[in-house]
């Protein structure tokens, strides 16, 4: 029974799975909305399935009608979606070894270790975003799939069957480029694969006889790219600039020398990462910095993929066998491969793009076939066993530390976003409509994506479904460029945009300012008459903090309810959650209740990390005159020259906004903070 089982080409394939659900499980059961994400939730939620089809209709229809069928069947259920996803590259890296297999019977370590590093390839970063990203890993495997249907009608003896096969490699061939435009150059991958197939039935041949031959073969094919192109540059009405090949291409005659210079270096860089720096760079951008049980986590998981490796390897091993046919398959998988790769990375460049791991990682998917692919060969050369398998050991162990590690970063992004919009809902009953939200979150540089702070707001405190398109944004938000920092600082006057399916305003001078510089602090929702400034506050928050409009928060109202089933369960009522209650009530002069909030904290032995948020506490103390409490405060705010010089400001400033301190009071507080000065 075990040696059958040894000898069960589906104990590879079992062997496959167990590998892309140990590298991408631990995460996918934890993740849940990720940076552009929640605009594609909020758009459904209030303008409903059919928003998704006016999303994508300027560039890519057919992903409207994807995320239109995928928002219906999910309603956009994050734990859905990225099993989902984890399901596409599950098939994804199936489909690699089905290819191979076909390709090379012979050669089952190399179709395994191909597909293994398919499905969990380390450059493609973009997978913990499970909406958004979703069909793109789903092209991915619709492109393999389509490739092995090409191989599979090649031997067909029947009519009936080769043409059955041939259409469903030109269906799922139209589909995965109606996902993904930017993988229609891998088209040159299938005219390769053929006259691989060709070469290896007509061994005896004339180069030019292949040639001829495979491009008999080829011809019907065509149509794949032929069509998608007709469509797109004929009948269909591109309106956005970065996906249109002729806006694009167009740079290239009007600057052919720079551009093409630009076009060659992209090309070798873009190469480089998808062959080499894949397995590098991700693993130093994403393992380190993650907590010690991640890391923990993280080494558990690439421990358990090597010993998944060593079984396949064992398994596979005991049944390759040395095929006169086969004699010349490394040249071929190093042909494929680079055809693969070249195919992949020409589209990405010629429309002035590059792929990175950073935001374009998602271009390194098509590619990323042709890169396993070199890489597996590269791997076969290798004489030594021994240094094969610690070759191939390496780059499996290194795949799985990027992928878990950047999954635990992302959760990570995603709890300190959860947890700010809990502090913030305690201290925020409701928003005016028309205000722009600055906010600072916590070791999180979101730079162009404003959606994180905006999607999570409207959801919260304007969650009604008007079924409009476009969506209209009640609440906007800055993002962190330094344009948006600087016209927010200046005040400048309002701009009205609309991105895809929804529209909103941005009024730079009707900003609430909100900062949290760390995760152990809390929530600072700025008043500019008293802000709570951190001593680790960034400098550009800091200089925001005077355009701060508290007037924003509406204080008589009830409560918006915070969804759970988006933000999780609502955390421990901590001394975040008095100061939030505590700086509420300052907003509105209440000092009695801050008061009352003092004691009951006392009575729980609460205490801030930051005691800049003894602030409200200590103001209550002075205007109430309960000299004996400010004395005690001042010990503590006093810790730290910054906030011992605010106190000072704040204090002397009160009686300006109708809050006077109580009598004897002032010599109290100039002799406290102010140095004894008047």
């Amino acid at each position: 029974m075990l040696d059958r089982l040894k000898h069960s080409r589906w104990t590879e394939v079992i062997l496959l799975v167990l590998v892309n659900v140990l590298v991408y499980l631990p995460s996918v059961l934890r993740l849940g909305y990720y940076r552009d994400e929640w605009y594609f939730l909020y758009d459904g939620v209030i303008g409903g399935r059919g928003i998704f089809w006016d999303m994508f209709l300027s560039d890519r229809p057919v992903r409207g009608l994807f995320f239109e069928a995928l928002f219906s069947l999910t309603h956009f259920n994050p734990l859905t979606n990225h099993l989902l996803t984890l399901l596409w590259r599950v098939l994804g890296s199936l489909c690699v070894y089905w290819l191979v297999q076909l390709i090379w019977p012979a050669q089952r370590r190399a179709a395994w270790i191909a597909a293994a590093l398919f499905g969990t390839f380390p450059g493609f970063l973009w997978w913990v975003a499970g909406i958004e990203y979703q069909p793109i890993v789903l092209s991915a495997s619709l492109m393999v799939f389509s490739f092995a249907l090409t191989v599979k009608a090649f031997p067909s003896q029947t009519l009936a069957s080769r043409m059955a096969f041939t259409a469903g490699a030109i269906l799922t061939g139209w589909l995965y480029v109606a996902l993904v435009e930017y993988a229609t150059g891998m088209e040159l991958f299938r005219l390769a694969l053929i006259f691989v197939l060709v070469a290896q039935r007509e061994v005896s041949s004339t180069f030019w006889t292949k040639v001829r031959e495979t491009l008999r073969v080829w011809w019907i094919n065509v149509i794949i790219p032929a069509g998608f192109l007709f469509w797109r540059i004929f009948i269909f009405n591109n309106e956005r600039k970065a996906t249109d090949l002729g806006e694009q291409v167009g740079n290239l005659f009007g600057d052919p020398l720079h551009v093409g210079a630009d076009w060659l270096l992209n090309f070798v860089r873009s190469a480089l990462n998808v062959t080499v720096a894949a397995w590098v760079a991700p693993f130093q951008q994403n393992f380190y910095g993650n907590t010690l049980k991640e890391m923990v986590i993280a080494v558990v998981v690439a421990a358990g993929v090597l010993i998944l490796f060593w079984v396949a390897n064992q398994t596979s091993a005991g049944r390759e066998a040395q095929s006169t046919a086969e004699t010349n398959w490394r040249a071929e998988m190093t042909l494929l491969g680079l055809v693969g790769l070249c195919a992949g990375i020409l589209p990405v460049v010629v429309v002035n793009r590059y792929i990175v791991f950073d935001a374009y990682s998602h271009y390194s998917l098509p590619a990323s076939l042709g890169g396993v692919l070199l890489v597996t060969t590269f791997a076969s050369w290798i004489n030594s066993e021994r240094a094969r398998m610690v070759f191939l050991s390496l780059m499996l162990a290194l795949t799985a530390l990027s992928q878990v590690g950047l999954g635990s970063k992302a959760l990570a992004e995603e709890q300190k976003i959860n947890e700010f919009w809990w502090q913030f809902s305690w201290r925020v009953p409701a928003l005016k409509a028309g205000t722009m939200l600055a906010v600072n979150y916590p070791q999180i540089e979101y730079t162009e994506d404003y959606e994180t702070v905006s999607g999570p707001a409207d959801l919260i405190y304007f969650p009604t479904p008007t079924n409009a398109s476009p969506v209209v944004y009640p609440v906007t938000a800055m993002s962190l460029t330094n344009n948006d920092l600087l016209d927010t600082y200046v005040g400048r006057l309002s701009v009205e945009r609309t991105i895809r399916s929804h529209t909103f305003v941005i009024d730079y001078g009707n900003a609430l300012v909100i900062s949290q510089p760390d995760p152990s602090t809390c929530v600072h929702v700025l008043d500019a008459r008293w802000p709570d400034l951190s001593a680790t506050d960034k400098d550009a928050f800091i200089l925001l903090a005077q355009n701060s409009k508290i007037e924003n928060v509406v204080t008589d109202a009830s409560f918006a309810e915070v969804p759970t089933s988006v933000f999780g369960a609502e955390p421990t009522h901590d001394w975040c959650y008095y100061y939030q209650k505590a700086d509420l009530a300052r907003q509105v002069g209440d000092w009695q209740s801050i008061i009352d909030l003092n004691k009951e904290v006392a009575k729980l032995g609460l205490h801030p990390n930051d005691q800049i948020e003894w602030m409200p506490f200590l103001q209550a103390a002075a205007v109430q005159g309960d000299e004996k409490q400010v004395k005690q405060i001042s010990t503590r705010i006093n810790s730290v020259a910054f906030y011992k010089m605010q106190a000072c400001q704040t204090l002397r400033a009160m009686g300006g906004y109708g809050y006077p301190l109580a009598p004897g009071m002032d010599d109290v507080v100039s002799g406290l903070f102010c140095g004894g000065k008047p």
